[in-house]
């Protein structure tokens, strides 16, 4: 293998958001076996920061599910892919007509309209300040790169969901049961899988990737081996080419690196 993907929620970290010190120390070594790790996640390089600095290696960052990709730490920008700017603005102001909660990305900062305690809770949980925005004239809808709406799965109903049909260049995910995202058609995770593949020159069959939620399927399909951790979506499981054994909180992450890289070198 010589190319290893890692979602980041729900699957790297534990669910007190922190990596374990075997599984820091397996990663570190994948660098001697000539094999490249990287990141794939939801959140922008200032909101995993704590976590790259654990590492003792550059590595290509999969952002915003896959609306960025880059070279970490030069920050080299080799596909970046925004909202388009009447989507950003449309998506915007239904949620702001209807006070519905949510938050933007731009430039890689944090913005919210209301502070309410699902936007602090997401803040402290993104390792981010957030940036107040006293109204949506205010946004500059040319940079937003993702909105996200604090939509929880089992609330779907109450909405009319198809009326976001009509943005073409949109795509709509779910990243979390609590969070409903809007990111641009051309954006995903495997998408990204592919670029990074490209700029190394590696192939699908050289390459491992793991995941835990429904935003991880396309890189999971993409890989050779695709990966599902034990606590993921039984969507996610369904299409994995393996299901760990261990959950994200004992070492599922582990797991794979000594099964399919290590071979043994490491135990858990």
């Amino acid at each position: 293998m010589k190319l290893f993907s890692v979602d980041l929620d729900g699957t790297l970290l534990k669910s007190d958001k922190t990596i374990s010190i075997e599984e820091i120390d397996a990663i570190n070594s994948l660098k001697k076996h000539k094999v490249i790790f990287s990141i794939s996640t939801g959140r922008p390089t200032k909101g995993i920061k704590k976590y790259l600095d654990l590492f003792n290696f550059k590595m290509p960052l999969t952002l915003f599910n896959g609306s960025l990709v880059e070279l970490y730490p030069s920050r080299e920008i080799l596909y970046e892919c925004k909202l388009k700017e009447g989507d950003a603005r449309y998506i915007i102001k239904y949620l702001t007509d209807r006070n519905l909660e949510f938050i933007y990305y731009s430039n890689g900062d944090l913005y919210y309209l209301n502070f309410t305690e699902r936007v602090k809770l997401y803040a402290k949980y993104s390792n981010l300040d957030p940036i107040k925005v006293d109204s949506i004239d205010e946004i500059d809808y040319s940079n937003v790169i993702k909105v996200i709406w604090f939509l929880n799965k089992d609330e779907e109903e109450n909405y009319n969901l198809d009326e976001f049909l009509c943005l073409e260049s949109t795509t709509r995910i779910r990243s979390d049961f609590k969070y409903y995202e809007f990111i641009n058609k051309d954006a995903s995770k495997g998408k990204a899988l592919k670029i990074i593949q490209d700029y190394y020159n590696i192939k699908d069959e050289n390459t491992i990737a793991i995941g835990d939620e429904e935003n991880d399927i396309s890189m999971i399909k993409r890989a050779g081996i695709g990966v599902a951790m034990k606590n993921a979506r039984e969507s996610v499981k369904y299409i994995a080419d393996y299901v760990t054994e261990n959950d994200n909180d004992h070492g599922g992450v582990l797991e794979v690196i000594n099964k399919y890289i290590l071979k043994g070198d490491i135990k858990k």
